[in-house]
């Protein structure tokens, strides 16, 4: 078993993406496979420095980040569990 998360896992678990955005700060919603949702977020200071693709761009790092750190908590319980069946 790998001890490590790829992108490409993290690609995989993800479903959909929505985004919506005020003007001024823009939320993307990751659904994942298996129906969790991941909400990223992008935000400028001044309305007149919005622009929609480096929103939606930052607002899915941020969720692609968190959806990282999930993988990485199901992996570690998944090798922690391993370990464990094998001390016994």
């Amino acid at each position: 078993m790998e001890n490590y998360v790829t992108d490409q896992k993290v690609s995989e678990a993800i479903k959909s993406v929505d985004f919506f955005n005020n003007g001024k700060t823009t939320v993307a919603i990751v659904e994942l496979k298996n129906g969790f949702n991941i909400v990223g977020q992008a935000s400028c200071v001044d309305k007149s420095n919005f622009n929609e693709d480096l929103g939606k761009k930052y607002a899915m790092e941020d969720a692609v980040k968190k959806v990282y750190e999930l993988e990485a908590y199901l992996l570690q319980e998944k090798l922690y569990k391993l370990q464990s069946t094998k001390l016994k």
